[in-house]
């Protein structure tokens, strides 16, 4: 297996058009109220005067200020959402990282260490775009590869 270094912004990009909430685009749609610790979404209706972001089916969603902590997940359905720009919501490249490779990735100890490493105030910064996305990890080269990881973690969480 051969690894290489990338930055996340290799394969990862921020949807960073922000919108005031009474805009036509965003205004009727849910929003995000939480995310928890096990990346479970948490959506409601309740009004927000503070600026938002959009995020689509298939986007990574982090919470800036709990993203160490797994406050986050990839977004599955089909209705588009808003969210607080207390969050970030990213574009996945998928023909350059596994989804599964990275949401194991994000969980990882290495993960956590390069915030750690990398952003100037470490895991007590609140994460944006401007602190994940320059982030330099090392991943495996290939899709298969990354895949291959991802199914010996399961088979061995499995048991």
């Amino acid at each position: 297996m051969s690894w290489q270094q990338v930055t996340i912004g290799d394969f990862l990009k921020n949807r960073d058009e922000r919108f005031k909430p009474a805009v036509e685009k965003i205004k009727n749609l849910r929003r995000i109220d939480k995310i928890d610790f096990s990346g479970q979404l948490y959506l409601s209706n309740k009004p927000s005067n503070t600026d938002m972001i959009l995020v689509m089916k298939d986007d990574l969603v982090i919470s800036g200020i709990n993203v160490e902590k797994g406050a986050m997940c990839i977004y599955e359905d089909d209705e588009d959402i808003s969210a607080t720009i207390h969050y970030s919501s990213y574009e996945i490249d998928k023909t350059k990282i596994d989804v599964n490779f990275l949401k194991l990735f994000l969980i990882s100890p290495e993960f956590k260490e390069a915030i750690k490493e990398q952003v100037p105030g470490g895991i007590k910064t609140e994460i944006k775009p401007k602190h994940l996305l320059p982030l330099k990890i090392i991943i495996p080269n290939t899709l298969d590869e990354q895949s291959n990881i991802v199914e010996k973690y399961i088979t061995i969480k499995i048991k």
